[in-house]
């Protein structure tokens, strides 16, 4: 009797909750399509704090009416006991969600009816993240007013500058650092502001960033520096800048290299000669990344090799290339032979290169 009670126990709670699943897809639907009468029947009967897992998202009413902007239902869903914060599974907040399609009346009535603004979900960021990551400068400029914190960092998302850095929105960007936005503030495996301007190429920003204080010469471990990036992209103007601004052509960054390194590797003979006329190290090793020459006999650069050798690169300094005594210990000929670059083996060899 007992198994028997507790299977229909079961078996009810489960229609149940199919049931409500039901009706909260049935209310998604009404308000994807604005069917306000529909709604107004499906609320009566469903709770409206609730959310369906289907294809689409968001998975929540208010989820929904938020990204379509639809303050009337948004309101009629909050008559009918509808939070504001309250979120489905996996899905951004109303707020986040509002902010990042950029419809900012939305913002404001959801931040009227108590959405938090500094509110933090990790692979969402925050809604100030979010509507400077889509350049939505009117809405950074709302929430920044009501509160949001502007160096607010969540890992894996990195913060407010960072985004709107790497999307290229100026006027977000502007708008931060009025506003007293960090423009040196990084985060692991997210960069920093600068960084990204770099990989954008933009020449506009990277000013911008300089001009409220960026320390061109910070770098973020898996992002390398400004110089670096630069560098990688091939873009001297920019390396020119940056060295007008105080850039050490030394620095590197443990696993990125510096910009000579990355010069030579390319073959990039314009920027090479540009560096080392500024004082770049031929010689100078990077833990994990070996050296100008090294790389440059790696890729079979045999211009670059003869350049640095010229100007007095070691053609027998060796090192390890990574950061463990049994790691792999390289040479500029060891790294010419694996790539079987004859002229380059040559030229070494001829040079003293020890075999």
């Amino acid at each position: 009797m007992k198994i028997s009670a507790f299977i229909l126990i079961t078996i009810l709670s489960c229609a149940c909750a199919f049931g409500q699943r039901t009706n909260c897809e049935a209310l998604l639907d009404a308000i994807r399509s604005n069917n306000v009468e529909r709604i107004k029947t499906i609320v009566k009967k469903q709770n409206t704090n609730c959310y369906f897992r289907g294809e689409e998202e968001p998975r929540s009413p208010m989820g929904v009416a938020a990204s379509k902007g639809n303050i009337a239902v948004a309101k009629l869903l909050l008559n009918a006991g509808a939070e504001v914060t309250y979120k489905g599974r996996g899905d951004a907040s109303a707020l986040m969600i509002a902010s990042s399609a950029g419809h900012l009346e939305m913002v404001k009535f959801l931040v009227e009816n108590g959405a938090k603004v500094n509110r933090k979900l990790h692979g969402d960021g925050t809604a100030l993240l979010k509507a400077a990551g889509r350049g939505h400068a009117k809405i950074v400029a709302y929430l920044i007013k009501k509160g949001a914190n502007v160096d607010a960092k969540v890992e894996g998302d990195g913060t407010a500058l960072i985004v709107a850095s790497a999307g290229d929105h100026y006027e977000v960007a502007k708008i931060l650092l009025e506003n007293g936005a960090d423009p040196n503030l990084g985060s692991d495996g997210d960069g920093n502001p600068m960084i990204h301007a770099m990989k954008s190429r933009n020449t506009k920003m990277m000013r911008l960033l300089i001009q409220y204080k960026a320390d061109v010469n910070k770098g973020v471990e898996g992002d390398g520096s400004a110089m670096i990036q630069a560098a990688r992209s091939g873009n001297l103007e920019m390396i020119k800048i940056l060295v007008e601004n105080g850039a050490d052509v030394n620095k590197g960054v443990k696993g990125d290299g510096n910009a000579l390194i990355w010069a030579a590797a390319a073959g990039n003979m314009d920027m090479a000669k540009y560096l080392v006329s500024k004082g770049a190290d031929v010689n100078k090793h990077i833990q994990g990344d070996e050296t100008p020459l090294i790389n440059a006999a790696r890729h079979g650069r045999l211009a670059m090799v003869k350049y640095l050798v010229g100007k007095g690169a070691d053609v027998n300094k060796s090192v390890r290339d990574g950061y463990f005594l049994n790691s792999e210990i390289r040479s500029p000929l060891s790294m010419a032979r694996r790539g079987n670059h004859q002229e380059v083996i040559k030229y070494l060899l001829k040079k003293g290169a020890k075999k």
